[in-house]
């Protein structure tokens, strides 16, 4: 007796202990396949025992064994709002080994600056448009354009709060992205961080995979222009990257040649490496400033982007309609600008920031008289300690922008501020005629285009023919005078005349024929009140 009651409860009853059930189970295979499964119970006990091992105990131990791992691992974190993180998951979903783990986020990628597919579906959409061309008044046509732009690449990424393991040049590296969401701000609703993690002895591993991923971004950044704006998350300002376009030629700016090569070389010579010395030697601020003037339309912001992207610049520019910017924000943003950039401030004149109509030092206190709204927050005093006071960053090139250089200050507008201004107006004879040859083709430089080989010859509205013809660099240049004779100087700015172009972009002969009638329409009253109050978009 003694000896049965120590060797314990039967295989059986632990089953039934474990999974319940399981008397009325064997009872059943019993009755109807003549098996007796309990000559097995002690088999499947250990199986059970072994099943619920590695379900529930392998998965804390090893847990706790990456925890211990991880502490004594180097490891380097990347932030959210950090320009790092998106080359980070861009570089990410490019790498096979970690675009394709078992647990993964699958999206379309429309937040990224660069996506090779998307710009081989674009090239092969432009073959297609070339094809069926002939065909683009049928349905087909469009639909399949339609289809072709809603069909996005689908990119994965790994999976949060799992650590993902690759190898990078031989060493074994961990990454782990950390969500760190926000309840009280929408913005932080998606926010998280990124670990990389390796051992003690690779942490310099870390370091060059991060400059390896950069030095990638950059490489693909080199032929483009990234505008950053300033944007808010909670209490904290960041310059987030927006797109990255193709930089745009000067010689598309229609603009007096001596007013373009003088701003050029200007900026030329102040970002040459010996121009930082020499500042220093006299002890000047290390900044430059342009105020580019005059009405919309006029190619002010164009100017700005051509000469970015004549030097491969990057933009950064400020809102102040922002609710969240305030004078600390604002002189935050600042401070973090990067040494070689354009800071664009368009509409300076909007801004809410007026001419003011006391007399007072320009470096004084204006006790918020100066300021726009109570919305913004910005005072005038702010904006000039920001962009040129004591702490103020160096090494960046300010333009700002505006339609009404007569409502800004003259604080604003001293030298040290503003080193050079550029009146923008409404286009003279000669640059209507640069206008019209840089659209068909023929740059300012006079150098031919590709594009002016090859366009449409002019019909009369009874012939249904389509035809392509040659225009020979002459022929061009006779029609271009022919234009500009007929539109009358000093009246209307390069984002009219452009846009009447668009009307007749493949007919420059019917442009010709055509402007009479249209500068007879916009000389009609009320049509030039309404172009005076468009934005400046050209």
């Amino acid at each position: 007796m003694a000896s049965s009651s120590s060797s314990g409860p039967p295989p059986d009853m632990l089953l039934e202990a474990l999974i319940p059930g399981y008397s009325l189970f064997s009872r059943m295979v019993s009755l109807y396949t003549g098996i007796d499964i309990s000559l097995y119970s002690v088999y499947i006990l250990l199986f059970a025992t072994l099943l619920a091992f590695a379900l529930f105990v392998v998965p804390v131990l090893l847990d706790h064994l990456r925890q211990f791992l991880l502490f004594f691992a180097a490891s380097l974190e990347v932030k959210y709002h950090d320009p790092l993180y998106r080359q980070i998951l861009q570089w990410v979903s490019d790498h096979d080994s970690l675009s394709r783990t078992r647990h993964s986020i699958a999206g379309i990628r429309t937040s990224y600056k660069y996506d090779d597919e998307e710009m081989e579906k674009k090239a092969e959409e432009e073959k297609v448009t070339a094809q069926d061309q002939v065909d683009s008044n049928s349905p087909r046509f469009w639909q399949q354009l339609s289809y072709m732009n809603r069909v996005k690449p689908i990119r994965c990424t790994p999976t949060q709060e799992k650590l993902h393991v690759f190898t990078y040049k031989g060493s074994l590296v961990a990454l782990h992205r950390d969500p760190q969401p926000s309840r009280y701000n929408s913005d932080l609703a998606h926010a998280e961080s990124l670990r990389f993690y390796a051992a003690p002895w690779n942490q310099r591993r870390l370091r060059e995979l991060l400059y390896e991923i950069q030095e990638l971004s950059l490489q693909r950044e080199c032929n483009h222009v990234t505008v950053h704006r300033g944007r808010s998350v909670g209490d904290e300002m960041f310059w987030e990257s927006g797109p990255s376009m193709l930089p745009r030629d000067l010689s598309t700016v229609i603009l007096d040649e001596k007013i373009k090569t003088a701003v050029v070389n200007d900026i030329k010579i102040f970002l040459s490496p010996k121009s930082r010395n020499w500042y220093r030697s006299r002890c000047y601020p290390y900044r430059r400033g342009f105020l580019f003037h005059g009405p919309p339309g006029t190619g002010k912001s164009s100017m700005c982007f051509a000469i970015a992207s004549l030097l491969r610049l990057d933009i950064y520019t400020v809102s102040f309609n922002s609710k969240n910017l305030d004078e600390d924000t604002l002189a935050s943003l600042l401070q973090e600008l990067p040494k070689r950039c354009v800071l664009l401030i368009e509409d300076i004149d909007s801004a809410g920031i007026k001419k003011r109509s006391y007399d007072e030092d320009e470096e004084s206190s204006v006790d918020g008289r100066d300021r726009g709204s109570g919305r913004r927050g910005i005072s005038l005093s702010a904006l000039l300690n920001a962009i040129d006071g004591v702490g103020a960053q160096e090494g960046r090139i300010l333009i700002m922008t505006t339609n009404h250089k007569n409502v800004l200050d003259a604080a604003l507008l001293r030298p040290g501020r503003v080193d050079m201004e550029v009146s923008f107006g409404y286009a003279e004879e000669p640059i209507i005629q640069k206008l019209f040859l840089a659209f068909y083709g023929i740059p300012d430089d006079g150098q031919r285009t590709e594009s002016s080989l090859s366009v449409k010859s002019s019909r009369s509205d009874n012939d249904d023919a389509d035809f392509v013809t040659e225009h020979d660099e002459s022929k061009i240049r006779s029609l271009a005078v022919q234009f500009a004779k007929q539109v009358p100087a000093g009246e209307f700015t390069p984002a009219e005349i452009q846009n009447y172009f668009f009307i007749h972009r493949e007919t420059p002969d019917a442009a010709v024929a055509g402007v009479s009638q249209w500068v007879k329409s916009k000389q009609e009253p009320g049509n030039r009140a309404e172009e005076e109050s468009e934005s400046d978009a050209l």
